[in-house]
């Protein structure tokens, strides 16, 4: 009798612990996927800023229908800076919402030296007689450019 008494506290206990294992192994479960978010977001954030730190934007330069942004932006470079050898990695013209204003043009480099070299040369743009109107300045990260939004909201 005192035998099946223990033997049935002691499946108690099991069931108890079971269950206890069970959520516990969840919960650890879930905090290794939050951790994985977590690093998977930091990854993304970090490489976005490596991309804004190799990006330019180009303002003004005149959009036209079925353009190449890309041959634009290399006629930019060889003509207006005078450059040679300056390896673009990607091109993409954003679309302005303002009807009647061109669209600014990002453009990401292979490497850190030729963006250096064409933020060196931007200044003789104004003395261009194609590229007077056009600016180049350096790709603000997307949190930065929200911060500043907001932050002139309230002056």
């Amino acid at each position: 009798m005192i035998d099946q008494k223990v033997s049935e506290e002691m499946k108690k206990v099991k069931e108890q612990f079971k269950t206890e294992l069970k959520t516990v192994t969840e919960k650890v479960s879930s905090l290794e996927q939050s951790y994985a978010d977590v690093l998977k977001q930091n990854k993304n954030q970090s490489q976005a800023l490596i991309e804004d730190k190799l990006s330019v934007v180009i303002k003004n330069l005149p959009e036209t229908e079925k353009e190449n942004t890309s041959r634009k932006v290399g006629g930019l470079i060889k003509d207006g800076l005078r450059l040679k050898n300056i390896q673009v990695a990607a091109v993409e013209r954003k679309i302005n919402k303002i009807p009647g204003k061109h669209g600014v043009i990002i453009v990401k480099f292979q490497n850190s030296d030729d963006k250096q070299k064409v933020m060196e040369k931007k200044r003789e743009l104004k003395d261009s007689r194609n590229y007077k109107d056009v600016y180049i300045d350096n790709a603000i990260p997307k949190a930065q450019r929200l911060n500043e939004f907001k932050f002139e909201e309230y002056c």
